[in-house]
């Protein structure tokens, strides 16, 4: 009787203790907040985050985080309804990790989780949405929701972008990821464009984004682009791709601008000067020749200058050769042979591992180079400055973006008051820097040194060749020795 008293006072004391918390969570929760938002969010911020020992919740509040209470779910702002939805979740840079499913939360606007370590994030049905930036994580895919304006998902590792038909998106930055699919369709408003760093291949045609005024599109394998007749580009950025042909009718009706030989076009088109930057790159070790027009010479500069008021009626042609040429061609010697080394431009600087190479610059302009022991090296060489040519200085050679009637700039738009680091901001600074300083134009060369066996191209012999033909020597010399004395 006494064991069964014990027992009952024990459970009625454990029921008080538990009482008051799991009466205030039954509380909070009945006291308005969205189950769903609720419910999802508590998942989440109960996850392992990347800071050992700690869970997301304690990283967004390491002071007075409660599962329970979502007063204390710092960075997430819920609505005044009676019904509280979460409006704004902001959660940058707190060391979080593991899977955010935040999907059908259809009063959220804003989401910005930005520098964590985030594997999966679940925004199906999250119809409110308007700015998302998810940029460096560890995202390997992205749902994206009906009505984005603003999306950065830079630094991660996502493969595919379908975006198509999202007709309010006007900023994308998913730069840095591994993309061999960016769908952009129907992207009508889209004003920035940001997809460096990818592995985008094929054509990327942009020529129904009437709206779109910056693309950097740098270091994919995009072998042509095709652009918008509708609007001027303000930056257009091309460099480190397999672009062969540019189509566009911004200056003429169907003008293409293609490269021949195996180089790379850089176009880098300043709204104001009308210019073409065509330079070149180490990937295909090509260098900028020449710009054609049929079989005539316009200019053997990297800049063309087009004029809008008079626009060229014939395709231009960006024309490209081997940066570097070498004898024996195909960049193979022996141990203590030799090769010799010509550059397109002369009078740049070299580069080159004097582990495996010595070199001989006594021919400054074709360079000699020994190999020293077997193995794989490069040599670089860094071209000197081109000699560019002055801008038409004619009446009506060059125009102004300010001048141009039949064209009209778009009202200016500014991003989202955004706290993470902006690609924007990052992409104008590097803009601005490059007008001003041109980059170094460095091209590379593979040689490979092999060990020496038999006489092969690129070795040199003549020492061998003396031993040998003073052993052939020898050796005749004492066989008509021997048989003059077997004669005597």
């Amino acid at each position: 009787m006494k064991k069964k008293a014990i027992v009952f006072i024990i459970s009625l004391l454990m029921l008080l203790v538990l009482f008051p918390t799991s009466a205030l969570a039954e509380d909070i929760n009945s006291d308005g907040y969205d189950d769903n938002d609720f419910s999802k969010l508590q998942t989440f911020l109960n996850q392992p985050s990347s800071v050992s020992g700690k869970t997301n919740g304690d990283c967004i509040n390491p002071a007075s985080y409660n599962s329970a209470d979502p007063t204390t779910w710092t960075g997430v702002i819920w609505s005044d309804d009676a019904q509280k939805r979460a409006v704004v979740i902001n959660w940058a840079g707190k060391g979080l990790a593991g899977n955010l499913d935040i999907s059908n939360f259809t009063s959220l606007s804003t989401l910005q989780c930005y520098f964590n370590e985030i594997s999966s994030i679940n925004l199906n049905g999250d119809l409110s949405l308007t700015e998302i930036d998810v940029c460096d994580n560890h995202l390997s895919s992205l749902s994206i929701p009906s009505n984005p304006q603003y999306l950065c998902c830079g630094y991660n590792n996502i493969t595919s972008l379908n975006l198509s038909g999202k007709n309010n998106l006007t900023y994308l930055y998913c730069n840095d990821n591994e993309l061999t699919s960016l769908n952009i369709s129907g992207c009508s408003l889209l004003y920035q464009l940001c997809c460096d760093n990818n592995k985008l291949s094929g054509t990327l045609d942009v020529s129904e984004l009437n709206s779109l005024y910056y693309l950097f599109c740098n270091d994919n394998s995009l072998s042509a682009l095709v652009l918008s007749d509708a609007n001027w580009y303000s930056y257009l950025y091309t460099q480190n791709n397999k672009i062969k042909s540019i189509t566009t009718s911004m200056f003429a009706s169907g003008q293409t601008f293609t490269a021949a030989g195996n180089g790379y076009i850089n176009l880098n088109m300043d709204i104001s000067d009308y210019e073409i930057y065509l330079l070149g790159d180490s990937y295909s070790n090509s260098l900028f020749y020449n710009w054609t027009a049929g079989d005539n010479e316009i200019s053997d500069s990297p800049i063309h200058y087009l004029d809008p008021q008079q626009p060229a009626t014939l395709n231009l042609t960006a024309n490209f050769k081997p940066g570097l040429t070498s004898s024996p061609s195909d960049g193979v010697i022996y141990e203590g042979g030799r090769i010799t080394i010509s550059p397109l431009l002369k009078g740049g600087t070299w580069k080159y591992d004097d582990d495996y190479l010595s070199g001989n610059f006594t021919n400054a302009e074709n360079p000699e180079f020994k190999g020293l022991k077997p193995g794989k090296t490069i040599v670089e060489y860094t071209a000197p400055d081109y000699d560019y040519e002055e801008a038409p200085q004619g009446e009506g050679d060059r125009v102004s973006a300010n001048s141009v009637d039949s064209k009209s700039w778009p009202a200016h738009q500014n991003l989202p008051d955004v706290k993470s680091y902006n690609l924007h901001q990052k992409n104008t600074a590097s803009i601005q820097q490059e007008e001003t300083e041109w980059p170094n134009l460095t091209t590379e060369m593979e040689i490979t040194i092999k060990n020496t066996l038999l006489p092969q191209t690129g070795q040199n012999f003549f020492a061998a060749i003396m031993l040998g033909s003073v052993g052939v020597i020898t050796a005749s010399a004492a066989l008509l020795i021997k048989r003059k004395n077997k004669k005597a």
